[in-house]
């Protein structure tokens, strides 16, 4: 698991984690009862969350500012609101629930 603890700068450090995920996530069961949808004028246009509602079950990382630094999460997208997202880690199972107002960057990892 030392291959995780990497920093993740480039598409060529996401390997471990494709690699990961391409093992273990047909393992992984998401529920689709816990998603909470758009209200229904977010679901024209382009959005972050109306973009994101279609990334639910997918592992996607999340960049966020947090004072001066990018802080960055990792996990699956179980759910979208209208200000927030709701992540949970594929190895640790803990769930995180972002801010929406405060991402700048999301890297929707192809698996």
């Amino acid at each position: 698991m030392s291959e995780f603890l990497q920093a993740i700068n480039s598409e060529k450090d996401l390997e471990p984690y494709e690699n990961y995920i391409s093992k273990n996530v047909g393992n992984t069961k998401i529920s689709k009862e816990t998603n909470i949808y758009p209200p229904q004028q977010l679901k024209q246009g382009v959005y972050m969350p109306t973009y994101l509602t279609g990334c639910i079950g997918r592992l996607i990382k999340v960049e966020s500012i947090i004072g001066n630094k990018l802080d960055a999460k990792m996990g699956i997208l179980t759910a979208v609101g209208t200000g927030f997202i709701v992540l949970r880690d594929y190895r640790t199972k803990n769930t995180v629930v972002c801010d929406i107002y405060t991402i700048k960057y999301v890297t929707v990892i192809n698996g």
